[in-house]
């Protein structure tokens, strides 16, 4: 079990950055041209972006745990990103391509699940899936719980930014 912990790293990572992301930094951005509908054209951008991911191929690194290890941590960097461009009021386009982005990022959740089990014996998938599965939730969590800090932080009062 001890050899699956960079699949379990990327699964947290993966999901804290999601529930981070979504809704407490795209909450506070508004867009006058298409009103209450931006929320769910970011939505729109969150689930296109998501789908093309999982379309695309899995493929087996060379190293995979150093591999998922890096995309995970790597993910991180869309966190200050966002943050920014809240800051600096980039266009409603900024926050759509980042959107995208970001669900596209995470296809190798995809590869995350099929790498970790990977010519393992049925129960031994059956504990890396369990793991795996517990880690969403753990994820998950973690970035609701972030998310939360977040929008009842010192920045997020005067963060509203509207086009």
């Amino acid at each position: 079990m001890r050899e699956h912990w960079p699949y379990a790293l990327g699964v947290v990572l993966s999901y804290l950055v999601a529930f981070l992301l979504f809704p407490a930094v795209l909450g506070y951005v508004e867009w006058s041209a298409v009103g209450s509908w931006y929320p769910l054209l970011l939505q729109l951008a969150d689930g296109v972006g998501d789908l093309s991911g999982k379309l695309l191929p899995i493929w087996t690194p060379l190293h995979p745990h150093a591999t998922i290890t890096v995309i995970g941590c790597s993910r991180l960097l869309f966190i200050p990103v966002f943050i920014l461009g809240l800051a600096f009021a980039r266009g409603a386009a900024f926050f759509f391509v980042l959107t995208f982005l970001v669900s596209l990022t995470a296809w190798y959740e995809a590869m995350i699940f099929s790498l970790a089990c990977e010519g393992l014996h049925p129960d031994s998938a059956y504990q890396v899936e369990s793991l795996l599965a517990f880690m969403v939730q753990v994820g998950s969590l973690s970035g609701a719980l972030l998310s939360l800090l977040l929008g009842l932080g010192p920045w997020a009062n005067g963060a509203a930014v509207e086009w």
